[in-house]
């Protein structure tokens, strides 16, 4: 069982981020069995609608997830958002968006992108 770790930060810097993780939290806790394991750098409420007006932390804990203070580097990793830092993981993907559109990359984007 691994678990699956999604670093994010921060989590509203686009106003898809919130639904991208979410969305990644959903899907990795029916894929994954060990659990979804996820660092935050804010905690603040969120305006999506399918997330009410729950804070990031409750939304995590709805779909699935688990927040931690910090993660390992022993377990695939999805970063999610502008990180401040390089991610270790195993395996680090980031996932990219643009409207309705998604994909992921294995390389980190360029800050601000």
């Amino acid at each position: 069982m691994l678990p699956s770790r999604l670093p994010c930060s921060p989590p509203c810097s686009n106003k898809c981020t919130p639904q991208a993780l979410l969305t990644a939290i959903n899907a990795a806790r029916r894929a994954v069995l060990g659990g979804v394991l996820v660092r935050i750098a804010e905690d603040p409420v969120l305006t999506v609608r399918w997330a009410g007006a729950m804070r990031l932390s409750e939304a995590v804990a709805a779909y699935g997830g688990t927040v931690v203070d910090s993660l390992t580097g022993d377990h695939p990793t999805i970063a999610v958002g502008d990180l401040d830092h390089q991610p270790s993981g195993k395996i680090v993907l980031y996932p990219t968006w643009q409207g309705w559109s998604g994909g992921e990359s294995s390389r980190a984007p360029p800050p601000g992108s």
